[in-house]
């Protein structure tokens, strides 16, 4: 950009899909297993920047505009860096739900003017008693100071267009840090050690939802500990029902590992039940489509028994067959909405 800059002066520049950054929310080492991205700003395809990279030069050079951050949500498909079976990107400022990822705060830090002060990561690390943790502070004050515990770990001048990294020893508790501006506290900001899940907390976006068929509530949901905060690393499943004039139009979590779908199907509406007594024919011949064998009242009993839960099926490469069974289904399963019938593996 400079030499193209030197070579055209007076033409305008501006960064159409800049960083390419990518992160999952919440989470803060790679794992390539589950599908997750570090949400500290160290990470970008190999053709991309991080957020302080690319802000960092962008912001001194004058005859640059601005940029354009690729992207503002993460979306589906185009999952990177890891693939199937991811379904997400991991490149948005928010998750899929508009929940920030902690580059969020950076941008904010120096996008706006009002003091920012952003801590991360959180502090529930069982297992890691004294271990060094990553410990990072976001912010646009001039100088930040953290403590563990009331204890200060040190006060430092925050570079522009930057950010300020500590190693901190873990020991449960309170991380906190305040910002300053000509020696004055302006922001403070902590995260706490929470207890275990205790309680789904709800909160919705509008005071109140009227039962006309066309208004709309965001419900946020939270998995909280017995003091009502959020513990960051529940991982528990919910489901949910609802009573009177509305319906669900959607659900979500962000999780850009995650298949269930945002259409919400709620579960205590289905019965599951197992269905057996499978039997099973062989037939070297093609063309079994026709045959009587595919009949309803077609006796047999003679057919072998098979076992549809088994790891391997009877089929081999080639071989084809014809399973047969008979399921009772009840007038209530009739009256449903809808009967699903699930095979295994034949």
């Amino acid at each position: 950009m400079d030499a193209y800059h030197k070579a055209h002066p007076e033409q305008p520049n501006v960064g159409s899909e800049q960083g390419s950054t990518v992160s999952t929310r919440g989470i803060y080492a790679n794992d390539p297993v589950r599908g997750y991205v570090s949400a500290y700003d160290d990470n970008a395809p190999e053709w991309a920047n991080t957020a302080e990279q690319w802000w960092g030069f962008f912001a001194p050079r004058p005859w640059l505009s601005g940029g354009f951050v690729w992207t503002g949500f993460d979306y589906r498909g185009e999952p990177t860096p890891y693939a199937w079976p991811c379904i997400s990107s991991h490149f948005g400022i928010l998750d899929t739900c508009g929940y920030p990822k902690d580059n969020y705060w950076y941008y904010q830090s120096w996008w706006t003017a009002a003091p920012v002060l952003h801590l991360l990561p959180h502090w529930n690390w069982a297992g890691r008693e004294g271990q060094e943790i990553d410990v990072r502070a976001l912010s646009n004050c001039e100088e930040v100071e953290l403590f563990l515990n009331d204890k200060s770990l040190g006060r430092q001048p925050m570079p522009r267009n930057g950010s300020i990294k500590w190693k901190v020893a873990y020991a449960p508790g309170t991380l906190a840090a305040k910002g300053y501006n000509g020696g004055k506290v302006v922001a403070e900001e902590k995260v706490e050690t929470t207890g275990a899940a205790a309680a789904v907390q709800l909160t919705s976006d509008a005071p109140a939802v009227k039962a006309d068929g066309e208004d709309a509530a965001v419900i946020k949901v939270a998995i909280v500990d017995a003091q009502g905060r959020v513990v960051p690393t529940a991982g528990n499943r919910v489901s949910f029902a609802l009573e009177g004039p509305g319906r669900i139009v959607g659900v979500g979590n962000g999780d850009p590992s995650c298949h269930e779908p945002d259409v919400y199907v709620g579960e205590a509406t289905v019965t599951k039940r197992p269905i057996d007594g499978w039997r099973i024919k062989k037939f070297a011949e093609r063309g079994i489509e026709t045959r009587p064998e595919l009949k309803p009242e077609f006796d047999d009993a003679s057919w072998t028994a098979a076992d549809v839960t088994a790891a391997h099926g009877p089929l081999a490469n080639n071989e084809r067959a014809i399973y047969r069974t008979k399921v009772k289904v009840t007038a209530e399963e009739l009256a449903s909405p809808a009967v699903e019938l699930y095979f295994a593996k034949i």
